[in-house]
């Protein structure tokens, strides 16, 4: 097999591997990203004022996926969300809340995005 054709079976087997309704690594979510590449985030639990570091790569299972996309309001009414920092491997935020993907983040102070995004 060649290796553009090995390469697409193995993201195809490490999509497969991935829960439906997703799964979770310390306070953060993820699922199969809708564009098709990697993995997105689509929830965050904290619980006291608390910095999030976007991970650029999680492992589920024996796979590691690439965290590409922040998804649907992740982070709406996140009351104690201080400061997040975003990797260089995100591509898109979706903006899916009507009003803002960090609406009700009433304690977020800063928002860092690594360079190259």
């Amino acid at each position: 097999m060649g290796n553009n054709k090995q390469k697409n079976m193995n993201e195809i087997i490490k999509r497969a591997a991935l829960p439906s309704n997703g799964f979770g690594v310390g306070d953060l979510w993820y699922r199969a990203s809708q564009e098709g590449i990697g993995v997105e985030l689509t929830r965050v639990h904290i619980k006291e004022e608390s910095e999030v570091v976007i991970p650029e790569e999680v492992t589920y299972e024996e796979y590691t996926y690439e965290v590409t996309r922040i998804a649907n309001c992740p982070f709406s009414n996140c009351k104690s969300l201080k400061s997040i920092t975003i990797p260089n491997s995100i591509t898109s935020i979706e903006d899916g809340c009507n009003s803002g993907a960090f609406t009700g983040c009433s304690s977020l102070v800063s928002i860092i995005v690594q360079n190259g995004n």
